[in-house]
């Protein structure tokens, strides 16, 4: 249960997305390409440690 006097975010990941509405990743990215979801490109990039 969210607490109401803790502020939402504003923006969130595609996995967060998906597991806030119930729906599964190829949906939401159809949703995003038909314009139904507008979305925000970060520029912050991490890359990946590698599995060494």
């Amino acid at each position: 249960m969210i607490d109401e006097a803790q502020p939402r975010p504003i923006t969130v990941r595609i996995r967060e997305a998906c597991r806030i509405t119930g729906i599964g990743r190829s949906k939401l990215y159809e949703l995003i390409a038909a314009g139904e979801i507008e979305i925000i490109v970060s520029a912050v990039f991490r890359p990946r440690r590698s599995k060494a």
